[in-house]
């Protein structure tokens, strides 16, 4: 199989999916941004040096890439980031050979936020800093485009390209205590840095600074990163469709 990771980021499906089609499949992944390619590069020389992956520099919506190059074009967690997401498929349909696929997964805020034992109170209120934050365009204080509520439109985004018969799956992930220091630390800096930098100033000072405490990994006994019984679930949406002959 020839495989496309429209959206590569640093490479982190990549080797997944080089050791699901090997052997004699081939993956290309592209990316925006010059530093993830880099990362991507150096975390996969190996399988670049056996000519089982290719990562390029690119744009999803400018693919310099040979139409109909690819038996499966997939895209993780980049649509949510796109003012134009209907080009977007418009452009990987393009890749895909006849009969091949395309494979879009993303999460909707809505349906995606971690599921987590922490107060209810709480997490209405954050909740509702985050419908408020996204209703405001988030003050335009982002050096990023954020659609949180993208997850929700992807099987009419495939219709309207065009393509039919789109199928809905849904994923989970689990993350359950004891978690490695290095886990915690990234779900930390989610909610306070990513999630953070969208909702802060629509959140009252109380629940934030109840937030930041309750995810603060220097007082074991009060954090809920620490906690015996921490979990966190989130849930993911993939569609997949089959581009007709």
């Amino acid at each position: 199989m020839r495989v496309l990771d429209a959206g590569c980021g640093p490479g982190t499906h990549l080797g997944l999916i080089a050791s699901a089609i090997a052997p004699g499949g081939m993956v290309t992944g592209i990316d925006l941004d010059p530093e993830n390619v880099a990362m991507a590069n150096g975390f996969h020389a190996d399988l670049i040096a056996s000519k089982e992956l290719q990562i390029l520099q690119g744009d999803i919506l400018d693919l310099d890439i040979a139409p109909r190059s690819f038996d499966l074009a997939w895209s993780s967690a980049v649509f949510h980031h796109l003012t134009n997401p209907l080009d977007a498929v418009v452009s990987l349909n393009r890749m895909v050979t006849p009969g091949g696929t395309m494979a879009i997964m993303d999460g909707d805020d809505a349906f995606s936020f971690p599921f987590l034992a922490w107060p209810p109170e709480l997490e209405a209120n954050i909740r509702e800093a985050m419908a408020r934050a996204a209703t405001e365009a988030y003050g335009g204080r982002l050096d990023y485009f954020y659609d949180g509520l993208l997850g929700r439109r992807l099987p009419a985004l495939l219709r309207e390209s065009g393509l039919h018969e789109v199928q809905l799956q849904v994923f989970a992930d689990v993350d359950r205590a004891p978690l490695p220091a290095l886990r915690m630390e990234e779900i930390r800096n989610w909610f306070l840095d990513s999630l953070g930098l969208r909702i802060q100033p629509y959140l009252a000072p109380a629940d934030w600074e109840r937030l930041v405490a309750m995810l603060d990994l220097e007082t074991t006994e009060t954090s809920l990163l620490s906690s015996p019984d921490f979990f966190m679930v989130r849930s993911w949406l993939l569609v997949t469709v089959r581009v007709p002959a």
